[in-house]
């Protein structure tokens, strides 16, 4: 489960970056049967969200792993592989010329 990353950069595109620390959010859970992920997706998220407002933070992307357990590295887990690719791009968020 991911959000529309591209709606959520363009919303964040009219504020300035030197007003804003910007953040990637990563959630996950592990089992879809005895938690609801819509539910906690939320619930993580609006965690992180009270963290980061007070510092002037938005979120401009998201990632959310469902049915992984926390014991299984990153690269194992697809969001989160997803999240370690875009940590190491060093063109990330820059537009195309």
């Amino acid at each position: 489960m991911t959000t529309d990353v591209p709606r959520i950069e363009d919303a964040t595109a009219t504020l300035a970056d030197h007003e804003h620390q910007r953040f990637a959010f990563y959630g996950r859970v592990s089992t879809e049967d005895q938690q609801d992920p819509v539910a906690s997706r939320n619930w993580q998220r609006n965690r992180v969200t009270g963290l980061i407002e007070p510092a002037s933070g938005i979120i401009v992307a998201e990632f959310f792993d469902v049915g992984l357990s926390r014991s299984l590295p990153w690269k194992r887990r697809p969001q989160a592989a997803k999240l370690l690719d875009v940590l190491a791009d060093r063109n990330r968020g820059s537009t195309p010329s």
